[in-house]
């Protein structure tokens, strides 16, 4: 007489996700991919990448290698002063940058912060710019 093998059942039982675990871990993947996204979006909107601080109304980094030192010919933010700032790059050449009318409302004031060139956009309030100051 043949003998029939049968078939074991597996003592295993199958782990099934369930389905809100699933959609738990699709939702921290998610999470964790927006973080990402975000923390590159700063970091690119700070060095300039995005948005010059000329649109978003802050002073921003002139064009340029690095900076090593810098001079003012006026107090800083002095909109109706002409002035210009002067310095050192970090490769040793020279740089000169001189306030400046983007348009007939605004001036971009060069200025040093600590040893840093910048370019600061300031509306000019009740005048107009021209020559590279504010005037009545």
């Amino acid at each position: 007489m043949a003998r029939k093998k049968m078939k074991r059942k597996s003592t295993k039982k199958k782990v099934r996700r369930s389905s809100s675990r699933k959609d738990k871990e699709g939702l921290y993947l998610m999470l964790l991919v927006g973080a990402v996204a975000l923390v590159a979006l700063i970091v690119m909107v700070s060095k300039g990448g995005l948005l010059s601080g000329d649109l978003a109304g802050n002073a921003f980094n002139v064009q340029g290698p690095k900076t090593i030192n810098c001079s003012e010919s006026d107090a800083g933010l002095e909109p109706e002063e002409y002035g210009r700032i002067e310095g050192t790059y970090i490769d040793n050449s020279k740089y000169t940058f001189f306030d400046e009318c983007k348009d007939a409302d605004v001036l971009i004031e060069y200025v040093c912060k600590g040893n840093k060139a910048k370019a600061q956009p300031i509306p000019c309030t009740n005048s107009s710019c021209s020559s590279g100051e504010c005037t009545q």
